[in-house]
């Protein structure tokens, strides 16, 4: 069952942040490589990085399946543009998609601590860095101010999910998973909604 959770999860990770990365690419006007370049960091990027730190084999380099899905992603992301142009880039719709993505990768990160068996602090570790590592990555190659230092309510949002996991993961690692999800999405819409700050 957590095998099944946790590659739900990731693939909707991947599809979305790689969606979602590609678009970030196509707004800093890079061509087809840099794009694609971009798309890939933002949805390889964490849990690359998340593997790295747990000594485990990073699963982009032992299973194509990671690379296909953000490749699906990818050319979703530029089907949608091709069809809707400057629409995609001017709402807030890949701002939710973005929250989506969080939210999953949040949830994989907190299910691979726990699955290693990392202390409590290495749950919030592994989800906030699976959940804004990639984008953080990507940011830093459109040379960009990384969105997690400048908006107060995205990593928090992923720390919340987090401790929502650690109350109840001794009771039902399943309910405490799917409330890490809800967390985490929840709070980002609402600061997506609200623009929520604490900005000095």
């Amino acid at each position: 069952m957590l095998e099944f959770i946790f590659n739900i999860a990731n693939i909707t990770g991947l599809v979305v942040f790689a969606f979602v990365g590609t678009i970030k690419g196509i707004k800093e006007r890079l061509d087809l490589f840099g794009i694609s370049v971009v798309g890939y960091a933002t949805a390889l990027g964490g849990g690359t990085v998340r593997d790295i730190l747990i000594t485990k084999k990073p699963l982009i380099l032992f299973s194509i399946y990671d690379v296909l899905f953000s490749s699906l992603g990818i050319l979703l992301a530029l089907l949608v543009f091709f069809k809707n142009k400057n629409e995609i880039i001017n709402t807030k719709f890949v701002l939710y998609l973005d929250a989506v993505g969080l939210a999953a990768f949040t949830t994989t990160g907190n299910l691979i601590a726990y699955k290693y068996e990392t202390t409590l602090f290495g749950v919030i570790v592994l989800g906030i860095l699976t959940g804004v590592g990639g984008g953080l990555i990507s940011d830093i190659l459109v040379r960009k101010t990384p969105t997690v230092l400048k908006e107060d309510f995205y990593a928090m949002c992923s720390l919340l999910g987090g401790i929502g996991f650690i109350v109840i993961f001794q009771f039902s690692i399943e309910y405490a998973l799917f409330l890490s999800f809800l967390i985490t999405l929840f709070t980002r819409l609402i600061a997506i909604k609200y623009n929520l700050t604490v900005k000095l």
